[in-house]
């Protein structure tokens, strides 16, 4: 396009987006990059045709030192030459909005904002910034690799309260060409020449490789954001009027939390209208309950998703704000530091009182404990207790023999306790998150605990207070009923059988490193451990090869957190150090499984030159494989069954076990 064409594009763009109307004074946000140069040249003439007053605005972070400076004297420059006045701001003007300087996008775009804030806040109408379709193709791009939803992939908007877009119809290339035509010069952000940012990679990577299958790939980007948006809004207002409809507003008749939380001015919701609901209009419900608090990434919408769906526990966002979902009501709880958890710490005193076999016990607030034991088989339980006594109990003899010293008191810090039927504990400050116990409560509730730390039992039936303030009951009855309990237990009870002991890896490595030091003789051989669970079998076998050699390390992962299973997805975490070029590579793995997450890397090795790329495994497991791809070296052929032991974990736990072992399932199956 000539520059007749792109004015007359941005006028029609401006007419259409209504940027313009009832506008009598805007701010430009000029850098002196191209698109703000670009900005400046299209927004004279389209402001004069409207009666606009301009004002220029320049931010200098101050952290490219004498480039910074530069820009700032080429910016001046500029508007003396034009007669426009100008707004400059420099990073220590705003350490109160915007903090101390210090590098990142975040904070330079933090910076940027609380400057305009600022000239918005002396009457100027709107700040008009130089986000072009470029950006938008990038936006859109970052956003769909993070994960987002609707909402997000409408990217950029052409305005919001305060501020306009009025570039976002061009692309970067049209700024430069109105740049040349008006001949105007501009600067250049060295920063945007590097790859640290993961903007600047997809505009310099992904962009111009999207851009080789379709030239108008950038506008195809930027058209299908527009579409998004209208989309977008269709579906925000139908969740908006979701949201009212199922408002609660009856404190009475809601759970503890979220009567509390109502009273407290935060909102709540019937969960089973949310549920019946079509999921995108659920998804965009959920964005709106999240956006104002943090990045509204689809990893938030899903959790959120998940815990209207299961109608128990909480999601937390940040660390004053959660969402949190029981008996059919979902609600926001909004902790305030200086005021609300002062005030609920003062009614709430730390007790801790050493327990018998039974009898009442005072408790903070005027509220008393009853402890009965009921010598009784558990199937009589019935004849000597009232079944409202007996929603929750433990076995006494049980855990008398476990720990003999026996308190009851409030949670303490590092407390941990391990759930019945699971093989590994957990922190008690995670469980009482995780199941929705809103924080006021969790320092008034009592735990059974062994000595001076571990809570030994904990029930949330038990632990919840009853409707009277001194009428709760807990009743303790022989039997057979699972507890919780938290005991020192060695990981080896955990496993159900050593399937490779130690002193057979000990024989298989040593085997492994001469073969393998026979077959790279005179060879540049790197080793490249795939982190973490090659580390322990990394550190032998480079220590049993004779020869020269290298090492270097990926974090390639396909499994997540406790997961037992292959996502199907490979995630590269960290690359290699060194240069491939020329090299001899040989992968050391823990365990080739699926194949998913090697079938993917060894090509992409292979596009860096090297000599060779072949793989060593300790541990090989056929009947699992999903992609075709075997081993060159390896130790030893495993059934189908989860091991740890030797680098392999469950939840980071059991790497250092010294053998190769099955795990027993109650420890992983959920």
């Amino acid at each position: 396009m000539n520059y007749e064409e792109i004015l007359q594009t941005v006028r029609g763009f401006c007419v259409r987006e209504k940027l313009l109307d009832g506008k009598k004074h805007l701010a430009l946000a000029v850098s002196g990059g191209a698109d703000s140069m670009a900005l400046l040249c299209l927004m004279r003439p389209l402001a004069g045709e409207k009666g606009i007053a301009l004002t220029v605005c320049h931010v200098n972070h101050g952290l490219r030192g004498e480039t910074a400076d530069r820009d700032e004297a080429f910016v001046r420059e500029v508007c003396a030459r034009l007669g426009l006045p100008l707004r400059v701001f420099h990073a220590a003007e705003l350490e109160a909005e915007a903090g101390k300087p210090r590098a990142g996008e975040d904070w330079a775009r933090r910076l940027r904002y609380a400057c305009f804030e600022r000239v918005l806040a002396e009457g100027i109408d709107a700040v008009a910034t130089a986000h072009t379709g470029s950006d938008q193709a990038e936006t859109l791009l970052f956003r769909l690799a993070r994960g987002t939803g609707l909402h997000g992939a409408a990217g950029i908007r052409p305005s919001r309260p305060g501020y306009l877009r009025p570039l976002l119809c061009l692309t970067r290339a049209d700024t430069e060409a109105v740049c040349r035509v008006c001949g105007e010069r501009w600067v250049t952000d060295e920063t945007n020449d590097a790859d640290d940012y993961a903007r600047n990679r997809l505009r310099h990577g992904a962009l111009p490789a999207l851009c080789g299958v379709n030239s108008a790939a950038e506008r195809n980007l930027a058209r299908f954001c527009e579409k998004a948006a209208k989309a977008d809004e269709y579906f925000a207002r139908q969740a908006d009027a979701l949201l009212a409809s199922a408002r609660a507003t009856d404190a009475k008749s809601l759970p503890g939390g979220a009567g509390y939380a109502l009273r407290s001015g935060q909102p709540v919701w019937m969960s089973e209208p949310l549920r019946q609901t079509d999921p995108l209009i659920l998804d965009m419900a959920l964005h709106s309950l999240v956006e104002p608090v943090r990045d509204a990434e689809e990893k938030y919408i899903r959790l959120l998703a998940d815990l209207v769906e299961k109608g128990s526990g909480a999601v937390q966002l940040t660390d004053a704000v959660r969402f949190c979902a029981r008996d059919g009501v979902l609600w926001r709880e909004e902790a305030d530091k200086n005021t609300r958890r002062q005030g609920e710490k003062a009614d709430c005193p730390k007790f801790e009182v050493s327990l018998p076999e039974g009898g009442d016990y005072p408790l903070p607030g005027g509220r008393k404990l009853h402890i009965r034991v009921v010598s009784a088989c558990f199937e009589e339980k019935t004849q000597g207790v009232h079944k409202k006594d007996l929603k929750n109990q433990a076995d006494y003899a049980k855990i008398n023999s476990i720990c003999p010293v026996l308190r009851l008191r409030c949670r303490q810090p590092g407390d941990r306790f391990r759930p019945a039927g699971r093989g590994v504990d957990r922190e008690l400050r995670k469980w009482m998150n995780e199941a929705g116990i809103p924080p006021r409560e969790r320092d008034t509730l009592p735990l059974l605990a062994a000595g001076q730390t571990g809570a030994v039992g904990l029930r949330r039936g038990l632990c919840r207070w009853a409707g009277s303030r001194a009428g709760h009951r807990a009743a303790a009855a022989g039997g057979t009923r699972k507890f919780w309990r938290n005991r020192i237990m060695s990981m080896n009870d955990d496993i159900l059988k050593v399937l490779v002991s130690e002193e057979e890896l000990k024989a298989k490595v040593a085997e492994l490193g001469a073969q393998i030091s026979k077959d790279y003789e005179g060879r540049n051989l790197v080793l490249v451990s795939i982190l973490k669970g090659s580390v322990v079998f990394m550190a032998d076998l480079m220590r049993a090869v004779s020869i020269p050699c290298s090492i270097d390390f990926m974090v390639v992962s396909s499994y997540g957190g406790g997961n037992t299973t292959s996502t199907g997805l490979v995630k590269i975490i960290k690359d290699l150090d060194g240069d491939l070029s020329g090299k001899d590579v040989l992968i050391v793995e823990d365990i080739l499984d699926t194949g998913i997450t090697l079938s993917n890397l060894v090509p992409m090795l292979k596009m860096r030159n090297p000599n060779s790329v072949k793989i060593c495994t300790i541990l090989d497991k056929p009947s699992r494989r999903k992609a075709d791809i075997a081993p060159d070296y390896e130790g030893f052929a495993v059934p189908d069954e989860f091991v740890v032991g030797y680098g392999l974990d469950y939840d980071e736990k059991y790497r250092n076990l010294p053998y190769i072992g099955v795990l027993k399932p109650s420890v992983y199956e959920k």
